[in-house]
């Protein structure tokens, strides 16, 4: 397109305002730009509708037979594969977070090692309700070893989802890491994990943890012991 007639369409859009964004006044001084977004869906699907297909599909997969679950099994490990985009990876992991046996749980286990934190994120997320052993494993080494601290925290949070000594030993370490964050985390999973509420000391958590007395009432917030 010619600089003068982009000059021209910038200087249009700007007098029609931007109440609904700078997208909604170019889609109305240019009528080539809707007929072009469907020549692109005439010859395949658009990233923008790929996305919005694939958000409903993480959305609903829980509720499609086994058999139609299979089938999307198969592109949801194609995109984890070959999709560049962390978006469509991160929503891939969300569906198969929802679709029950070995294939889906790898897929998750595969999102854990993606290069991006928005993918291992919804990872954790989803291995926080999946029931194989094999999920707490992963959180717990997560929670334990990772260098990344959002990472860790997501982990940790995850493991509310889960209970059994591996899941207290998990966070009984991070109540004793020196980041507030993984500790306030940790206190966050153990009150749901136990359905107690001890307050926001560490100390008082890691006791309960070891078997010892605890005073359930003595638990007040404490910046001192979280911070």
């Amino acid at each position: 397109m010619p600089r003068s007639v982009l000059c021209l369409l910038f200087l249009s859009v700007a007098a029609l305002g931007c109440h609904d964004g700078p997208m909604f006044a170019l889609k109305r001084v240019n009528p080539f730009f809707l007929n072009e977004w469907r020549q692109d869906e005439k010859l395949g699907a658009t990233d923008h509708r790929r996305r919005q297909e694939l958000h409903k599909l993480a959305n609903s997969i829980d509720r499609y037979s086994a058999a139609e679950q299979a089938k999307w099994m198969v592109h949801l490990e194609q995109i984890m594969t070959n999709d560049p985009s962390p978006e469509m990876r991160h929503l891939a992991v969300r569906a198969a977070g929802k679709v029950a046996g070995d294939d889906a749980f790898q897929l998750v286990e595969q999102g854990l090692d993606d290069q991006n934190l928005k993918v291992r994120m919804a990872a954790c997320a989803a291995l926080e309700g999946r029931p194989e052993p094999a999920a707490v494993i992963l959180l717990a080494k997560t929670a334990g070893e990772s260098v990344d601290l959002d990472f860790r925290q997501a982990a940790i949070r995850a493991l509310r989802g889960h209970e059994g000594q591996q899941v207290n030993d998990a966070l009984k370490l991070a109540l004793r890491d020196s980041d507030p964050a993984l500790r306030y985390a940790a206190i966050d999973s153990l009150k749901q994990v136990t359905g107690k509420d001890l307050g926001n000391r560490p100390d008082l958590w890691v006791a309960y943890l070891d078997g010892e007395p605890v005073d359930e009432d003595a638990g007040g917030f404490s910046l001192g012991e979280l911070f």
